[in-house]
């Protein structure tokens, strides 16, 4: 820039790029993080369910999200009171409040798979599939995060709260199934439960295993046993099964109490020596069950159009049977007319047997 623009803009009141302000003012997110870290201008406090009291401002509250605008400008009781309640604990409090005044949230960088500094070398640690407490405690923090920041329609910071999930289910994958645990507990919009869902089924056996497979809860077993794109086989969801239901047996000698989850499991499409030696004696299976299991398997066996597929996992044999609606839909009609689609996405009986 030339020597005569400078001058013109300096008589005009302009400052130029390359010029520094004399006058360090703080202004945007500088401006408002000012306004929380200054107490005299925090003029309200929100009380997480937990006890715990976080400060804030009130016009910058109302100013990002229309539903804190609502309540304490809305003509609601919230209005008049100095101490508000809000239904979620203090981490989460923390993390809305300095989310709407500073644009991020400092508390999700402890998420599992972002504590660069704090890691542990996978040689040092005992057993790097079981999920250590304080991940548990930190994943189900972050699950009510986002249902937060759904409630207050704070859509920037629950695509932060996804972000720091996939670095920690990268770590350990088992965290997904913890996030799901916590999605049912709190009741999460749908669009977050399908996020968490797609790390879910991602999960291969192997890292599921750990003493805290015994503290899922009954129902997201049974969606797991349900759900038809697992990367697992028969043969280990039974094992994810067998593995959570231990310690929960009353009697010895009646059937277990859960063996009713079993039904959800395709053991015809378990190799026939396996489930000889390693399914037939477990109390998980009735006799029933195993007799109608080999009945499929010889009847699959007697066809040279079926091929066993004891060793796949439901998501190989969901692509499968879909490659084969396709080349039925192609190659099916000799007038090379266009054919109906079937719908296996809603059809299950067709998949299941």
């Amino acid at each position: 820039m030339d020597r005569g623009s400078t001058e013109k803009k300096r008589k005009r009141g302009e400052q130029s790029p390359n010029e520094n302000s004399d006058t360090d003012e703080p202004c945007g997110a500088e401006l408002l993080r000012k306004i929380l870290q200054d107490e005299a201008l925090c003029d309200i406090t929100l009380k997480g369910n937990d006890g715990e009291l976080v400060r804030a401002n009130r016009s910058v509250l109302a100013a990002v999200s229309d539903c804190f605008r609502q309540m304490l400008f809305g003509g609601f009781k919230e209005s008049c009171e100095d101490v508000v309640e809000i239904g979620f604990n203090g981490f989460v409090l923390k993390a809305v409040v300095e989310y709407i005044h500073t644009r991020e949230a400092s508390v999700l960088e402890d998420a599992p798979g972002r504590r660069c500094d704090e890691s542990v070398p996978s040689d040092q640690n005992p057993n790097p599939n079981i999920a250590e407490s304080h991940d548990i405690e930190m994943i189900q923090n972050m699950v009510s995060l986002a249902k937060a920041a759904s409630y207050f329609d704070l859509p920037g910071l629950e695509q932060q709260v996804e972000d720091s999930l996939v670095g920690s289910f990268k770590e350990d994958p088992f965290l997904a199934y913890i996030a799901l645990q916590a999605c049912n507990d709190l009741t999460v919009s749908e669009e977050f439960k399908k996020f968490v869902w797609r790390h879910v089924r991602r999960c291969p056996f192997a890292k599921i295993l750990g003493e805290h497979v015994q503290e899922l809860s009954q129902g997201v077993v049974e969606e797991v046993l349900s759900d038809n794109q697992v990367k697992m086989t028969e043969y280990e969801l039974f094992k994810l099964l067998e593995l959570w239901s231990q310690g929960r047996e009353s009697d010895p000698n009646k059937p277990h109490p859960h063996s009713f989850m079993s039904k959800l499991i395709r053991f015809n499409k378990i190799d026939p020596e396996v489930l000889e030696k390693h399914v037939s004696s477990s109390k998980l299976v009735t006799q029933e069950q195993l007799m109608e299991a080999y009945k499929k398997q010889a009847i699959a066996a007697k066809s040279r159009y079926l091929d066993p597929d004891w060793g796949h996992t439901r998501k190989e044999r969901f692509n499968a049977i879909w490659y084969k609606s396709e080349r039925t839909l192609r190659f099916s009609r000799k007038d090379n007319r266009p054919r109906r689609r079937p719908n296996f996405l809603t059809s299950r009986k067709s998949t299941r047997n």
